[in-house]
């Protein structure tokens, strides 16, 4: 059985695909519409009173060697109906009444007014499938239940086996529905084999390339029982082929995407995604936690190690856990060590921390409370004016007519402002959000944009919707500007390098971080001369000097891993020195002895 995909969608033109080897018999509308059906030779078949044949399909589903029908009829609801099994009996004989094998009551799906899309297949030897999908328009809310499947059979009490709720995915992401009734265990049983796959991909996401998972039933004394094994052993697969493509200079810069695809996957079918699209009559699907999504997040990191970009690659490696994955101590050190190779740790040659105290955080993404000048002094700003601080001899003190920078991140024009990057928890993309200097911080997710607000997706996929339920820990997202010039707002957002046009209109990747030449700003993370930057990450302050990339671990901060809780970095011309805030403290670092 194939639901055959649409944009935003499914249409419903049959239940068949390539899922298992049974060839299914697809249910036809009669003609007329509504009208009487032939079973075979002169048997004919009437619907109820007051319902009307809506599809049909003769085939002997019961097995004792004649022909039976099976049919989805509606009344005045085309939202809802019941599937009919009409029993055939020998030598054309009329059927005797017809037995309901499932309902769809009225309420359950979409909304008065949407168009109905019924399918009807028999989908293994003795088991027929019906779906109806409510195509809406306007598109319903997302997470609204818009397709009912319910899969049957005339053997056995109850007659439903299984019944399928699922939501329309995001526009531009295509769904796909598959399901097979063959005999998967060779026990002569018809069992139910699920597949779910996924095309396309959201603005303003790359499309990935067409992914799937199974889910298994099999067919035993008490019902249907699912196989634990999927869709994990499906997920573990495709990583698998990821993680080899991720090796390859001519595939790795597509693996992000299809990785993404899985992710993707992963969270529309199993409840720990917080918001599947795919649910059973009983509840959501539990998967556990998941090695293939772990595996996937490896090949992420792997990827863009072969593409030298060593900023993607710690980002990759910090947002596995935005997933419910297996923690895995070998795959973790086996990434670490990657990046570590691809740009060498070293430990500062001396590291100070400072009493001076730099301005606190505020709520809303800002220019950084340090910057170097041109000739190595370290600016600090904080709450009573403006110090001055000296890496290498440690001094420190008010730094005497200079003026301070603002925290707030505005455009050329000082029209608008950087307000937040935040996640609105639709399970699609994090946001960043632009509006006028005296608009509000705060960000409701699902909430009305103001007016005058713009509200751009950005191209990183959010944590699992589940750490949107109340009282889920929260996740910070690093949300760094680095220029606000004639090219727009180019920032650090979650890691990924993106620039936000001048006109506001869209928010698109960058190659690298700092890459295209834009004035330097106090409190970026850029050197005064722009050709050196500092990014504070969990593996420590990813530190660009010339062409080359090199990992900052300063070995003698109080704490282990340290060096993970370094931000609003900056570095001084030529990466002579570095200075972070590590828990509202001033962290100056030497360059490293060559």
């Amino acid at each position: 059985m194939f639901l055959p995909v649409t944009d935003a969608s499914v249409s419903a033109t049959g239940l068949g695909g390539d899922a298992g080897a049974f060839v299914h018999v697809v249910g036809q509308r009669p003609e007329p519409p509504g009208a009487v059906f032939r079973m075979e030779g002169a048997t004919e078949v009437t619907p109820p009173a007051g319902e009307t044949f809506v599809l049909v399909f003769a085939s002997d589903l019961d097995g004792d060697g004649h022909r039976d029908a099976v049919a989805w009829v509606s009344s005045n609801d085309p939202l809802a109906g019941r599937l009919l099994f009409y029993k055939g009996g020998p030598n054309g004989t009329a059927p005797a009444p017809p037995r309901q094998l499932a309902l769809l009551p009225t309420g359950v799906l979409g909304a008065p007014g949407c168009a109905a899309e019924p399918a009807l297949d028999q989908i293994g030897p003795h088991t027929a499938a019906v779906s109806l999908h409510a195509g809406c328009a306007p598109a319903p809310p997302l997470g609204k239940k818009v397709r009912w499947v319910a899969v049957a059979t005339p053997l056995g009490e109850p007659s439903v086996r299984a019944e399928l709720l699922l939501s329309d995915p995001p526009p531009g992401e295509r769904l796909g529905l598959e399901l097979d009734g063959s005999d998967l265990d060779g026990d002569q049983r018809d069992d139910l084999l699920t597949r779910v796959t996924i095309e396309g991909a959201p603005l303003p996401f790359e499309a990935g390339l067409r992914a799937s998972a199974d889910l298994r039933w099999l067919d035993r004394p008490t019902g249907l029982s699912r196989d634990a094994d999927e869709p994990e052993a499906s997920l573990r697969r495709a990583a698998s082929v990821e993680l080899a493509r991720s090796a390859k200079k001519g595939e790795a810069a597509s693996v992000p995407a299809a990785v993404r695809q899985l992710q993707r996957l992963h969270s529309w079918i199993c409840s720990e995604g917080g918001a599947p699209l795919l649910t059973l009559s009983s509840g959501g699907i539990r998967c556990g936690a998941s090695r293939g999504l772990e595996d996937a997040g490896a090949a992420t990191v792997r990827a863009a190690l072969t593409l030298g970009d060593l900023t993607r690659a710690a980002a990759a490696y910090a947002r596995i856990d935005w997933r419910p994955v297996t923690t895995t101590k070998s795959r973790r050190g086996e990434l670490e060590k990657a990046i570590v190779k691809a740009a060498p740790t070293r430990a500062p040659a001396l590291t100070r921390v400072f009493a001076t105290v730099p301005d606190p955080e505020a709520n809303m993404p800002g220019w950084g409370p340090l910057t170097f000048t041109p000739g190595g002094d370290l600016l600090v700003r904080t709450r009573e004016g403006l110090s001055i601080v000296n890496v290498q001899t440690g001094t420190e003190g008010p730094a005497q007519g200079i003026p301070s920078w603002p925290s707030a991140v505005t455009n050329l024009d000082g029209t608008a402002r950087w307000l937040a990057l935040y996640d609105p928890c639709d399970g699609v993309s994090l946001r960043v959000r632009i509006g006028p200097m005296n608009e509000a911080p705060s960000v409701a997710p699902g909430g009305a944009v103001p007016a005058g607000v713009r509200d751009l997706s950005v191209p990183v996929a959010p944590p699992v919707p589940g750490r949107c339920v109340p009282g889920a820990a929260a996740v910070r997202f690093d949300a760094v500007p680095v220029a606000w010039g004639p090219a727009g707002l180019e920032a650090w957002m979650a890691g990924e390098p993106v620039l936000v046009s001048a006109d506001l209109t869209q928010a698109k990747p960058l190659t690298e971080v700092g890459s295209i030449g834009q004035p330097v700003h106090a409190g970026s993370p850029r050197s005064p001369d722009g050709r050196s930057i500092a990014l504070g990450t969990k593996l420590g302050v990813l530190v660009r000097a010339a062409k080359s990339w090199q990992l900052w671990r300063p070995a003698d901060l109080e704490g282990a891993y340290a060096y993970a809780d370094l931000r609003a970095c900056t570095v001084s011309n030529e990466a002579r020195a570095v200075a972070c805030v590590r828990d509202g403290r001033l962290v100056g670092m030497l360059a490293p002895a060559q």
